[in-house]
């Protein structure tokens, strides 16, 4: 899903066209004959300016911050979701720190607010002016026909995200798939170098998936699948990456500590495994073969290196309980 509370400028979204925004502003501007125009957009760390029209009487930069505590006419019209219009901020005391009159002269603004859909607060698009202005109604019309392109554009990028987000989970489950894991699980490691993160990476198998299927239908094996993959939901945590990348196998990439943490984390995900069981009556015992390393952030290692060498221990373990299995006298 989009993040709302990222900057749009460092996702790089690739169905949000920055170049009909700019487009856009300039245009405003220049229909509103007014010397700065600009959209800006608020998340937890405060403001910050999208586009900014092109003109040298505009004296902010696309990308640059407003602290969050900084008096400025588009953080009212954020705050109150609403349109603000001050003709002539010189009769209003309330803008007597505000940077935009006192450092650059601007005593007239324009703003009104843009959503995400769903109406979550995106930002806004404004005006300002350095003389005092008298808006008709028509003008009024115009801003919001300005809001609502800028509008359009977040609908389809949300659009473009959940389709994006489809192809890469799993349908039975909600977890990522083989492509979806392969995407994030190369993002993680490269952050993990990059701050010197360890990683651990563990294979689950669903042991005798095909018999519970043989025997109790392929509704069961379905149900004793989410089964699994609710019990790692549970267990992992956000920053994690959990997928099932085949029909009975699921692989899960977390930063980890050490090898001790990675097993706590395996113990915990039987636990709640086997508490399932327990409430959900209907459904087999289930077991699973697990394999697992742990990995420290100087290794110069792929993560298709990695699952193979997590496979290999999982394999290595349902060998182990095979083996075991055939010890025990009929």
């Amino acid at each position: 899903m989009v993040d709302w509370d990222s900057w749009i400028l460092d996702a790089n979204y690739p169905s949000v066209s920055l170049d009909k925004w700019q487009t856009t502003v300039d245009l405003m501007t220049e229909v509103f004959n007014a010397p700065a125009g600009y959209i800006v957009q608020h998340t937890p760390q405060g403001y910050q300016f999208v586009i900014t029209s092109n003109q040298v009487s505009n004296p902010y930069d696309a990308g640059s911050n407003i602290p969050p505590e900084t008096n400025t006419f588009c953080k009212k019209v954020i705050k109150e979701m609403d349109s603000v219009y001050v003709h002539n901020a010189y009769q209003d005391d309330f803008w007597h720190d505000n940077p935009d009159l006192t450092e650059y002269g601007f005593i007239s603004f324009l703003g009104v607010p843009i959503t995400w859909p769903g109406g979550y607060p995106f930002g806004a698009i404004c005006v300002m002016n350095s003389v005092e202005t008298n808006y008709k109604d028509p003008i009024f019309k115009l801003i919001y026909q300005f809001r609502d392109l800028i509008e359009g554009d977040l609908a389809l990028l949300v659009k473009y995200k959940e389709l994006k987000e489809l192809s890469l989970r799993d349908e039975l489950t909600g977890l990522y798939n083989r492509r979806g894991f392969t995407a994030l699980a190369e993002q993680k490691l490269s952050l993990a170098k990059r701050h010197h993160y360890n990683l651990g990476l563990m294979f689950f198998d669903i042991d005798d998936l095909k018999n519970i299927n043989d025997s109790y239908g392929h509704q069961c094996g379905d149900e004793t699948i989410k089964a699994f993959a609710n019990a790692l939901k549970c267990e992992l945590r956000d920053s994690d990456v959990a997928s099932r990348i085949g029909g009975d196998e699921f692989v899960a990439f977390i930063f980890a500590k050490n090898d001790g943490e990675i097993q706590s984390l395996i113990n915990r995900i039987q636990t709640t495994l086997q508490s399932q069981k327990t409430t959900q009556h209907d459904l087999p015992n289930i077991e699973v073969s697990i394999g697992h390393k742990f990995f420290r952030s100087k290794n110069n290692i792929t993560v298709e290196a990695m699952l193979a060498q997590a496979d290999k221990l999982m394999y290595k373990n349902k060998q182990q309980k095979t083996g075991a299995k055939k010890l025990i006298p009929a």
